[in-house]
């Protein structure tokens, strides 16, 4: 079973835990030899396979249209994928840059739904901040502090935090320029910023950018979603060019971006819709020219270290 080109690159020398090294063997295919377009060996196959021709009556002649169900599309494309997948990797690669002497603030912590984002006990001290008050009742954290808004200045003293992570929070950011800049600020020389969050350009966010929160809410019902965690979205901070600039402005360093595209989490409705969604899944994981449509943005920035003479960069 081969491995995702996408995810080889987030693979450090440290031991990984046993979920996330099931995670990282997902079925996905390997890269093409040469030529584009390029069309997946057998990916046609794969789809046509799901619909028996003697299951391909016409229901207008009295006949019935028996198509697989989403389980067992999950189990015959995505057997190693577990529910959450991507949660269980952006954990995997927070724990790779944390110790146990370690101060991590979780920006954007809400009321801790999501439980692979809970760290509390694996370092120093957890911190978390959210413009919700909900995120008092967030049990993943040692302190946690009301984020205000509109001015979103981080409370907390400057030079505070080795690690600020955020998890699907920053395309919910009005400004994040002022996020990338508070974040410096409360970041220790040397200290990284990581955040997982969709890119803008897959089909998802391009659907979510031209619909209201409602039509979101009504999705993220259909998929088994809490309602009241779906809120608005501006998509700011969504591509590798928004990351690259916005780095450039809040002075700190662009260490990774990735994008990475999973199962079709966000069209497992029924068989046809799935199969929608992998062949889309296919296509993007085959070639690097197609990775700007990949789902999941993954991006890591440094603060400055510590000059020689012990100073660190301007703010």
């Amino acid at each position: 079973m081969r491995s995702c080109p996408a995810l080889d690159c987030l693979r450090l020398e440290r031991p990984r835990s046993r979920e996330i090294a099931q995670c990282e063997q997902l079925r996905f295919p390997s890269r093409p030899r040469a030529g584009f377009p390029y069309i997946p060996s057998g990916l046609i196959a794969d789809i046509t396979e799901i619909f028996p021709r003697r299951e391909r009556t016409s229901p207008a002649l009295g006949g019935t249209l028996l198509l697989p169900t989403v389980s067992a599309l999950d189990h015959r494309w995505y057997p190693e994928f577990k529910k959450n997948w991507d949660n269980l990797l952006f954990r995997d690669f927070i724990l790779q840059r944390i110790d146990r002497e370690a101060r991590i603030l979780d920006y954007g912590a809400g009321r801790g739904h999501v439980e692979q984002m809970n760290f509390k006990g694996l370092v120093e001290f957890v911190a978390g901040v959210d413009p919700d008050p909900a995120v008092h009742e967030n049990p993943y954290l040692d302190e946690a502090r009301v984020l205000p808004l509109p001015s979103a200045k981080i409370p907390y003293e400057d030079n505070s935090f080795d690690v600020v992570f955020a998890d699907n929070v920053m395309e919910h950011v009005a400004d994040p320029i002022v996020t990338f800049q508070e974040v410096r600020r409360v970041l220790k020389p040397g200290g990284i910023f990581i955040a997982k969050t969709p890119n803008k350009w897959h089909y998802m966010p391009l659907i979510a950018r031209c619909t209201p929160t409602s039509f979101h809410k009504a999705v993220n019902r259909r998929r088994g979603r809490e309602v009241h965690d779906t809120f608005p979205t501006c998509y700011r901070c969504n591509s590798a060019g928004d990351v690259r600039t916005l780095a450039k402005v809040a002075n700190m360093e662009v260490r990774l971006i990735r994008r990475i595209e999973g199962w079709p989490e966000y069209l497992r409705f029924n068989a046809m819709t799935y199969a929608c969604g992998y062949l889309f899944e296919r296509c993007v994981n085959a070639t690097s020219a197609l990775e700007m449509f990949r789902c999941v943005l993954l991006f890591e920035v440094a603060k400055p270290a510590a000059s020689p003479q012990g100073l660190t960069a301007a703010s």
